[in-house]
């Protein structure tokens, strides 16, 4: 079950990280538009460790798990050692872990 999940993480890093998608022909009209340009910019923005740090303390302390097992609380708890480090580094990479 690892290996496949690991083989799923690999093929989702390939398809978002790739610079050479390949848009199928005639697909161009078909497909709305529903984001702005202003929109996807804000959407690629990156965060600060204050946007992120209000995020964090708004979520519930026990409400889920993190894609590596620690709960909300912990980050809540050592949020002066970690701040936004482990977010710093390639997000995708730190969903699969």
């Amino acid at each position: 079950m690892k290996e496949i999940g690991e083989c799923f993480n690999r093929y989702l890093q390939d398809v978002f990280t790739s610079s050479n998608l390949v848009f199928p022909k005639g697909l161009e009209g078909h497909i709305p538009n529903f984001i702005s340009d202003e929109d996807n910019a804000n959407l690629c923005l990156i965060l600060d460790d204050k946007e992120i740090k209000e995020v964090l303390f708004r979520m519930g302390s026990f409400k889920a798990l993190a894609p590596n097992g620690m709960s909300v609380i912990f980050y809540k708890h050592y949020w002066h050692i970690i701040k936004a480090e482990e977010h710093r580094r390639d997000p995708i990479a730190n969903y699969s872990r």
